[in-house]
Parts: structure tokens; sequence; C-alpha cells
């Protein structure tokens, strides 16, 4: 996709800018919360798909995990500490519905999550989408026909190698000048329609 076909859904209005300067031409959705989110869905549900103007090849939920974040505010007592298994039910239930109605979009879903890690018994430490309850990754995950997680390689003063990990091992890198940070949007939206490379190609 080209990003005048994106459309970015942002959770966190300080990332404005950033966006427009790494993909002036995508077009971006701010939502303070889960109703503005609510809102977002139905006006392409409704109005933008079914229409005969302009409507995304992609659309970019950034990030997921803020907008799950958005949904506990609505569902349940500020402090987690204070849920019952009520409000577990009905906020693994609302993010659940909510991923699962933009990907069933007519468009390519591209959706950001922080991660997280944890330790375990056998002493590996596991990394995971920051979704708020360990047993809710997975099930985001499989909503997916792909889950990648981005490493920043520093390879000195010259270049940073950003690389995205697959689920089946494989990566999809860009290099890029020193302290040039994220790659730009465009770059993420061509690489979401061809197959991940190698990883001697990138490293």
């Amino acid at each position: 996709s080209k990003a005048e076909d994106c459309l970015v859904i942002l959770a966190e209005a300080q990332a404005y800018g950033r966006i427009q300067d790494s993909a002036p031409k995508a077009r971006v959705v701010t939502v303070q919360n889960a109703e503005e989110l609510r809102q977002c869905f139905d006006w392409l549900n409704t109005k933008v798909f079914p229409g005969k103007g302009w409507k995304p090849k992609t659309i970019v939920l950034d990030s997921t995990t803020e907008m799950c974040r958005m949904i506990a505010d609505r569902v349940g007592p500020a402090d987690e500490g204070d849920w019952t298994f009520k409000h577990w039910k009905r906020y693994d239930d609302a993010c659940m519905a909510m991923v699962r109605k933009f990907r069933d979009l007519p468009c390519q879903l591209i959706a950001t999550f922080l991660d997280e890690t944890s330790g375990s018994d056998d002493g590996m430490t596991y990394r995971r989408m920051a979704v708020g309850k360990r047993s809710m990754a997975p099930k985001i995950a499989a909503l997916f026909d792909l889950v990648m997680w981005l490493d920043v390689r520093d390879k000195g003063e010259e270049n940073v190698t950003h690389a995205i990990r697959t689920t089946g091992g494989t990566f999809r890198g860009f290099v890029l000048e020193h302290g040039k940070g994220h790659p730009a949007l465009s770059k993420w939206l061509e690489a979401s329609d061809h197959p991940p490379i190698k990883v001697n190609e990138i490293i």
C-alpha cells in the first residue's frame, strides 16, 4: 500500500507530528477514549466503505495497547486491583471485539502494540504484546495472519538497522542513516506487501 491509501487511527495524540513527518500523505484520525474509537469504526463501516469516495487500503491502529487501556477505563475501576472476574471478562471481550471489527473491514489492517517481557519457571524470558493480561496476548495474536516484533540494531555511527522478526523466525528490515529514528510509515506499508527477507540480508 502507498501512504496516500493509508488511514492511521492514532490513540496517542503526541505522536501526530511524527506520523505527519514520516508519511505526510497518510490520513490521520486521533481518538481519546473508547467511545471515540467506536465512533471511528462506525464511520468507516457505515459511511466510508459503503460510499463512493476515498477508501483506505490499509488501516493502522497505533497503538492498540493504548486503545485497550481506553477500553479498560470504560469497563472497570481505575485500580485494576479492584477488578472482579466480571470486569476482566468484559475487558477481554471488548478488546477482542474491537480488534476483530477493524480486522474484518475490507482492507489491510496493521495493529501496533507496545511489548513487555516476563520471566518463567524455566528461566526463559518471554516477550509478548502488552494488552493488560497475559492470557489475552495469544488470543489477539491469533486474529492476525502475521505477527512481527521490532528490533533496533545499532551498527555504529553510520547506520541503524530496524528489523522485524516474524513468527516464522525470518526478518524484514531497513537500514537507515544513524539518528533518523524509526523508518517512514511508507516503508512499513511497502514491507507489508512483500515476503520477509532472510536474516543474512540485513545483518
